[in-house]
């Protein structure tokens, strides 16, 4: 159960075989958080030199001093949002590019209480059904918190900074992808590592866990790999020569179905888990898709580009609908309150809450 700390039990470790890399956009996008802390140049290279601290070397953190920094403070953030997770009953977690960690009343977001339980913080997972937050950190620590009231415990360790995360609806299992080219899956219930996935030589930029937590996908370079949890083997390979750049984002439809790609050069497509068929490909270049999520109903797919534009459209067919500009900056996710409303985060700083049938704004009372 959780409060235990130690990992153990027979981990299982898959290699998959990779090329080299091909892409130098990823380490742009890397960059992006420092560039957009400060307009000088001298501000921007301190922070690129924060950035990047010997980040496989770092020490894991300690849950315990962590549990004894000072009490939270209470307070507004205008830096960039990097990510951000919805822990239910109204409230949310997200992390900005200063490595610090929020927690927020969506009905007033910009009254956000800055965390001390967590240090360096790169990525955030929750679930809304049971408040369970996992954080991964720069370090490569992954940590668990069961609920508000919890001290945080370690789930388990990357050697390189956390580059993306995902939890399950129920919160039971967390994946997690790292800068040491490896994908962990955790059994949060018994506090234990349960699978590496070796990656070869390609850093994992994006993952997503169905909500029963049975089949994993993530993004190595220009493929889409579907693993299954349960057996422990790779499923399938989704790849076409209709799609071409590395990805940036992926999501799965509520009825386990569907997976949705956005990749570096903008374009966005839409895959039949099913059957490992291509349905639709949108293959307009506006930058890279950083974010993309569907509509609860599963009929309307949303994306958010770097320039801060979202565009939602027919999950079914790709054609577009409405279009708008989201953000001053870049939109960095897109997360669904409910079946009518959704929310984007940004690189402005912002969360803004949207009609998902109108793509109004609404304005949080």
């Amino acid at each position: 159960m959780i409060g235990q700390s130690d990992i153990r039990g027979t981990r299982r470790t898959m290699r998959i075989a990779s090329g080299p890399r091909r892409s130098w956009g990823f380490l742009l996008l890397d960059l992006i958080p420092e560039l957009v802390c400060g307009s000088l140049l001298f501000v921007g290279i301190g922070l690129a030199l924060a950035w990047h601290p010997s980040e496989s070397n770092q020490s894991p953190a300690d849950p315990q001093e962590s549990a004894a920094a000072p009490a939270d403070t209470d307070g507004a953030t205008q830096d960039p949002i990097y990510d951000l997770a919805l822990m239910g009953d109204g409230r949310a977690a997200f992390c900005t590019v200063d490595r610090r960690m929020w927690t927020t009343d969506l009905n007033h977001p910009a009254a956000a209480s800055s965390s001390s339980r967590f240090q360096q913080v790169m990525r955030v997972a929750a679930s809304s059904q049971t408040g369970r937050v996992a954080v991964g950190m720069q370090d490569g620590t992954v940590m668990i918190q069961a609920d508000r009231a919890s001290e945080p415990v370690r789930l388990g360790q990357h050697q390189g900074f956390v580059a993306s995360m995902a939890m399950d609806a129920a919160g039971a299992t967390v994946a997690s992808s790292a800068a040491d080219m490896k994908v962990r899956v955790f059994d949060v219930e018994r506090i234990k590592e349960v699978e590496v996935i070796d990656c070869g030589k390609a850093i994992c930029r994006s993952l997503a866990l169905t909500d029963d937590g049975r089949t994993l996908v993530f993004a190595l370079e220009e493929k889409i790999l579907v693993w299954d949890c349960q057996s422990h083997t790779r499923q399938a390979t989704l790849e076409s020569s209709k799609s071409a750049g590395d990805l940036c984002s992926l999501a799965i439809s509520s009825d386990n179905r569907y997976v949705a790609a956005g990749r570096f050069e903008g374009s966005v497509e839409m895959w039949d888990l099913k059957t490992g068929e291509l349905v639709w490909v949108d293959a307009v270049r506006e930058g890279p898709c950083l974010a993309i999520e569907f509509s609860t109903d599963g009929r309307s797919l949303f994306n958010g580009t770097i320039s801060g534009r979202l565009v939602e459209r027919d999950a079914r067919t790709g054609e577009r609908g409405y279009v708008l500009q989201a953000h001053a900056g870049a939109l960095r996710g897109i997360r669904m309150i409910d079946p009518s409303t959704f929310l984007t985060f940004g690189y402005d700083g912002q969360i803004r809450r949207w009609n998902a049938e109108t793509g109004t704004e609404v304005v949080a009372h």
